[in-house]
């Protein structure tokens, strides 16, 4: 799991679509979608489908990894 936009558009991309990805971010979506597509859009990183899932106990337990950012800290 990525808590990130940004790792939740690259973890996808680098593994032939095989990783799912959930987004836990503060900013409201449509700023999201607006202020990082065109950075990573530019390495062929397609974000503008990611939004915001739930994390429950049930999804936390059945990743293999979770990863956190310190920007949410």
């Amino acid at each position: 799991m990525i808590r990130d936009a940004d790792g939740g558009g690259r973890a996808p991309s680098l593994s032939d679509d095989q990783m799912e990805t959930r987004l836990v971010t503060r900013m409201e979506r449509q700023r999201l979608l607006r202020e990082r597509p065109n950075t990573l859009s530019e390495r062929g990183i397609d974000i503008s489908r990611e939004f915001a899932k739930p994390w429950t106990d049930e999804v936390i337990r059945a990743a293999d990894v979770v990863s956190m950012s310190c920007g949410g800290a």
